[in-house]
């Protein structure tokens, strides 16, 4: 006796019993994958169809599950916040520009070593984006403050 099979169609739907013909139909179909839940008819616990050794070859030509990206690395994270806040508080600017510009350069690194484990790379060049402009809105607004000074200085004497 040949086994039968249940399947959980894209519907969210039990289907079958079917037979294998009609599983490798759905399979070139493309209405089951490597994640489509099954079950040998008659059994009580539903599983992946990739579990099944009988599937394996014919589940081959289907792609692979998508990964999840990898996490973003902690100083793609921090130049971003160092430089968004470098920016926002230009005073700031040259005080927290330059350590968001170093977590930049020194996270574009990190992420460049090792893709796999570490993501993050546009918080990065974010991060880079807004330290530069802080240290260079910083350096601006610290001129201007010394020119109103000296100008004050000079006005009152």
């Amino acid at each position: 006796m040949r086994s039968t099979y249940e399947i959980i169609g894209t519907d969210n739907r039990a289907h079958g019993p079917e037979d294998a013909a009609a599983l490798c139909r759905w399979i070139r179909e493309g209405r089951a994958s490597h994640r489509t839940m099954a079950r040998r008819t008659g059994e009580e616990s539903w599983r992946p169809l990739s579990t099944f050794p009988e599937w394996i070859r014919p589940l081959r030509g289907q792609p692979l599950p998508a990964a999840l990206p990898p996490p973003a690395h902690s100083l793609a994270v921090g130049s971003l916040v160092l430089g968004i806040v470098a920016l926002v508080f230009f005073p700031l600017g040259l005080m927290l520009g330059v350590p968001a510009v170093i977590c930049g350069h020194v996270g574009w690194s990190a992420i460049g070593a090792e893709p796999e484990l570490a993501g993050g790379k546009g918080m990065v060049v974010a991060g880079l984006i807004t330290g530069y402009l802080g240290i260079v809105v910083g350096a601006l607004s610290l001129l201007a403050f010394v020119v109103m000074a000296v100008s004050i200085y000079l006005g009152s004497r």
